[in-house]
């Protein structure tokens, strides 16, 4: 099957750093190019403010990806893809499907797929439901073969609106490297280290933004000083002064841990000596670091609606609050402290469940049925 897969979110360039762009969709497309001709467009708008040099093409992972520029009136939805019909008549390739995640491409790779007659599969994420103007969008939903929304999260509001496509809506999740979910004896491990815990180690590992949510954690912790906790923070962004000024006015600066960027090789190390992962942020789309945080065997404490929500199901294999709720995180975390092992001890085993079946293969693979 020829596959023509488009998005601004895919790398530009080699190296591209993940705090740019995501290489969650490449995840899709490096496992979909071991059994389909498959081509990356990655369009960058004109004019704009591009940093980087542009390369025509380049190679990741074996996926050929192109780099193509759309011209765009300012402040408009007007686009002139010519660049995308020269350099696909080009190349010689003839895509049977096209797939289109991001709003701002929706519109021209809609008119490319029917030119060539292909199926046109739209991704949606959470940044779409917030640009979308619904009734300029809604033939192309009208005439799409199938809706990929990326989270449960982001299909329930997709859904709110466009309920009339629910036979079209699929949910394509992200996945996990199978090599970075832990073996079962240090699922075992963790378990039986909460028998003896006397302090529980929370983390949040995030772009310091406000959708985030961190001012809550914050507050919350601050209502439960009588018990033992630690809480770190990775990341950085436009909040962190805040927040560090936050804490502290709290009273609880010393039981806050702001360690800034860490690599990837870093931050898994912190996750694997962490015991609750704490992101109830929203609106967002899914976000990896969830499934990173458990892969390490952390317990999810994630948000209603958004994100991890419907991969983690509330008191089964997680928990789940109302974002920005202080009572209702409060209430779990105060249960975490108090409830005995057992009952933790069934939600990391139904989280080690349900972890492997979110590898990188397994998503890429019910991708594709999907638009089969």
């Amino acid at each position: 099957m020829n596959i023509l897969f488009i998005s601004n979110l895919y790398p530009a360039y080699p190296d591209h750093s993940v705090r740019e762009i995501s290489y969650a969709l490449h995840n899709f497309v490096k496992i979909w190019k071991k059994s389909h001709n498959i081509i990356v467009f990655r369009p960058y708008f004109i004019p704009s403010r591009v940093t980087y040099k542009i390369e025509e093409c380049f190679e990741l992972d074996g996926v050929k990806i192109f780099n193509i520029p759309i011209f765009r009136i300012p402040k408009t939805q007007v686009y002139f893809s010519n660049e995308a019909y020269k350099k696909i008549k080009k190349i010689g390739f003839v895509p049977q499907k096209v797939i289109a995640h991001m709003s701002s491409s929706f519109l021209w790779s809609w008119k490319l797929s029917m030119k060539y007659k292909a199926d046109f599969i739209v991704g949606i994420h959470n940044s779409d439901l917030i640009r979308i103007n619904f009734s300029k969008y809604d033939k192309i939903f009208q005439n799409s073969y199938k809706i990929a929304c990326r989270s449960d999260g982001v299909k329930k509001h997709f859904m709110d609106i466009f309920s009339k496509y629910k036979n079209k809506v699929f949910v394509a999740n992200s996945g996990i490297d199978v090599s970075e979910i832990e073996n079962t004896d240090f699922f075992i491990e963790k378990i039986d280290s909460w028998k003896n815990k006397k302090q529980i180690n929370f983390l949040t590992v995030a772009v310091l933004q406000k959708l985030k949510n961190i001012d809550i954690n914050l507050r919350v912790f601050s209502e439960l000083k009588k018990y033992n906790w630690e809480y770190t923070i990775i990341g950085d962004g436009e909040e962190k002064e805040n927040l560090m000024v936050l804490s502290d006015k709290l009273g609880i600066k010393e039981k806050v841990k702001f360690v800034g960027m860490k690599t990837r090789k870093e931050v898994m190390n912190y996750m694997k000596n962490s015991d609750v992962f704490l992101m109830v942020s929203a609106p967002e789309t899914f976000g990896l670091a969830y499934l990173e945080a458990m892969a390490k065997a952390n317990i999810i404490i994630g948000a209603k609606n958004w994100g991890i929500d419907g991969v983690i199901l509330n008191n089964q294999n997680g928990f789940l609050c109302n974002p920005r709720d202080e009572e209702d995180i409060k209430s779990v975390i105060i249960k975490l402290f108090n409830s005995d092992v057992s009952f933790k001890k069934d939600i990391l085993i139904k989280m080690e469940d349900t972890i492997r079946l979110f590898t990188d293969e397994k998503v890429a693979e019910s991708y594709i049925k999907n638009i089969i």
